[in-house]
């Protein structure tokens, strides 16, 4: 009977069966898969990426994110310590030649019992070079057609707040009020509530020496400039550990839309393992000035091929398993 019924099976079912031994399509996978394994052409097959995912070999998540943050930060610390190295080195003198440029020698104001009054003529305007602010705090040239002055401070006893736009400055100072601009706004000080008194260039040099006494400010812009790379690096890795994080969520859906049974720690792994080249890359590209902006006005494109890739994988993984699994049936 048995004997029967096997001679009376299906063309289709005789045909179907997979070969046993050695030229099974798992024994050729497991062939493909060592043939594969070795050295830096198995960052491009299927068969690493699937070994990351379903455990088999483990993915060094930490090396990976540590490599691109080094990349991403490396640049960055190099402005950081070229302007701002010589700029907390010079602070002092910087400010003490901003105190000599923007306050004139024959300046004093006086604020007694709330009411301001000066010894020059009216308006008066305090005034900078755009350029001096530019050589001072580092910043990049501007056109030379702008404005060549900046009003910090336009004095007018005599005037009103209301009419603070009127003089194109920064602030003003009126007889009985500051105003200025703040949080996108018109903000108005009344001198009521400020101390009797005299402000020239004198008082100004001893207040700035006095709460900057052995350079202190210079002291800790230099402390804050030398650590603030690992800061940034450290907040550059946290940001790639949560943006995986994302990204591998996406890739567990299709992990089990799939029924790979793949767990999300091996998916997380797989994520930042298939990632990892493409992301280098563009990061690399990034800082290439000619590229930049091009490169940039592109990154969703960038991340829709890079989830399309895992998307690949996962599904290729899937049809490795279904292969397994016809082969055992048999």
């Amino acid at each position: 009977m048995e004997n029967k019924l096997s001679e009376n099976k299906l063309p289709n079912e005789r045909e179907n069966k997979l070969p046993a031994g050695n030229n099974s399509p798992v024994s050729v996978l497991e062939k493909n898969d060592k043939e594969n394994s070795g050295g830096f052409k198995k960052f491009f097959t299927w068969q690493y990426y699937g070994a990351i995912l379903s455990g088999k070999i483990s993915y060094h998540v930490f090396l990976a994110f540590l490599i691109l943050s080094l990349i991403s930060v490396v640049p960055l610390s190099y402005s950081i310590y070229k302007y701002g190295l010589p700029f907390s080195s010079h602070f002092s003198a910087n400010v003490q030649s901003l105190i000599t440029e923007v306050v004139p020698a024959d300046l004093e104001i006086t604020i007694k019992n709330g009411a301001a009054s000066t010894n020059v003529t009216e308006p008066y305007y305090v005034t900078v070079k755009k350029e001096y602010l530019e050589n001072i705090f580092g910043v990049s040239k501007t056109d030379s057609k702008s404005i060549s002055k900046i009003r910090l401070l336009t004095i007018d006893t005599k005037g009103k707040a209301e009419d603070f736009e009127r003089y194109q400055s920064l602030a003003l100072l009126t007889q009985s009020s500051i105003v200025y601009y703040s949080d996108n706004k018109i903000n108005i000080q009344p001198l009521a509530s400020v101390d009797n008194v005299t402000i020239n260039r004198q008082t100004v040099e001893k207040a700035f020496g006095s709460i900057n006494k052995g350079d202190t400010f210079g002291k800790i812009l230099f402390v804050i400039v030398l650590v603030a790379p690992l800061f940034i690096f450290i907040f550059v890795m946290i940001g790639l550990a949560l943006g995986f994080l994302y990204f591998a969520f996406l890739s567990y859906i299709m992990s089990r839309l799939y029924k790979t049974g793949a767990k999300f720690g091996n998916v997380y792994s797989y994520t930042v393992a298939i990632m990892f080249i493409p992301l280098l890359i563009w990061t690399i590209l990034v800082e290439v000035p000619v590229l930049n902006n091009y490169l940039l006005g592109l990154d969703d494109v960038h991340t829709i091929v890079v989830i399309g890739i895992a998307y690949l994988g996962i599904r290729w993984y899937a049809g490795r398993l279904d292969v397994r699994k016809l082969e055992e049936l048999e």
